[in-house]
């Protein structure tokens, strides 16, 4: 697995926030997200920015399973450093092995195969692509299936996240992209889309 996304160290008064970090974000309004208000942005930034540096350790993870859907509904209406953000906690719950199968159940964003286009700043591509590559490698390692993902949060099948990755022709297309992305500029970029593309 890739390392996680490191933060400062924690303290017991800010781990005790988690609860209410949490209910920022699982009770906050897409259309409030998506209308760009500075303040309501730096609120949800800053809160994730805080969720980051809590999900560096396996010990609050479970925690996350309530909020992993709308984290990836983020990534479909956010700005660009509010989507980094998410992006950097999905890095560290996916390099848990017991995570990826709530992170594979819930309802997949629709950027899924439009965040690994070159388009997209390097940075955020690399934690999409480091993110992807650690969800599939514990998919090929514990031989996952569509069936022994957990039904608590679960998305309507043909919405979760397996099947954004495995479904139908969805293999074909995101290694299309990740090839190109195995020619890219960065190293990191490379080395994290050539074993994405090992594990399809």
């Amino acid at each position: 697995m890739t390392k996680r996304v490191k933060g400062p160290v924690l303290t017991s008064s800010s781990q005790g926030c988690l609860p209410s970090l949490l209910e920022i974000i699982d009770s906050w309004e897409t259309t409030t997200v998506s209308s760009g208000s500075t303040s309501e942005s730096r609120v949800m930034l800053s809160s994730l920015q805080a969720l980051t540096n809590l999900s560096t350790t396996n010990t609050h993870h479970n925690h996350y399973t309530q909020v992993i859907h709308r984290l990836y509904e983020l990534l479909d209406i956010a700005n660009d450093a509010t989507c980094l953000q998410v992006v950097k906690v999905l890095v560290n719950l996916s390099c848990n092995k017991d995570m990826v199968p709530h992170l594979l159940a819930a309802k997949a964003p629709e950027c899924v195969e439009n965040l690994l286009l070159p388009l997209q700043t390097e940075e955020l591509v690399l934690r999409w692509v480091t993110f992807l590559a650690n969800v599939t490698n514990t998919v090929f390692n514990l031989n996952l299936t569509a069936d022994m993902l957990p039904t608590q949060d679960k998305a309507a099948s043909p919405e979760t996240m397996y099947t954004a990755l495995y479904g139908l022709d969805n293999p074909t297309k995101i290694k299309s992209k990740v090839f190109v992305l195995s020619k890219h500029d960065n190293e990191d970029v490379r080395r994290q889309a050539t074993r994405l593309y090992a594990y399809f």
